[in-house]
């Protein structure tokens, strides 16, 4: 759910080295970190991977009902918007992946996998082919 740098690393040298030709940053519902930031939780080592997610639940602003992890839409609503943010780091941190891309050849698209039906909504307005 987060693009840290080790990440981004794994990503750029599956792709430029190994071949990978596609790039699925995938939330999925009912995460536990994302309610975790949606409850701006903030103990242990769990605050490092929150405060990834954090800008997502600042941008947020569509939801009108409690902004916690209480309301069902609300968390939906930041991991999506954790996916988009999380392509946003990729493609800012990674003048490999981002010269991939230009090449054409990798795609990039996010996703979200309901954990309860075992589908992957694709989010097309992410896709980058």
């Amino acid at each position: 759910n987060i693009a840290s740098d080790k990440g981004i690393g794994s990503l750029e040298f599956a792709s430029k080295y190994l071949g990978s030709k596609l790039i699925v940053v995938l939330g999925h519902t009912s995460c536990g970190a994302v309610k975790a930031a949606c409850d701006n939780f903030r103990e242990g080592h769990i605050g490092e991977i929150i405060n990834h997610i954090r800008p997502a639940v600042r941008k947020e602003k569509t939801e009108l009902g409690t902004r916690d992890s209480s309301n069902e839409a609300f968390v939906a609503k930041v991991c999506e918007l954790n996916v988009k943010v999380q392509i946003k780091q990729i493609l800012h941190s990674s003048d490999i992946i981002e010269d991939l891309l230009n090449e054409k050849k990798i795609g990039l698209i996010g996703g979200i996998y309901d954990i309860a039906s075992g589908q992957v909504r694709f989010l097309e307005d992410t896709l980058i082919l």
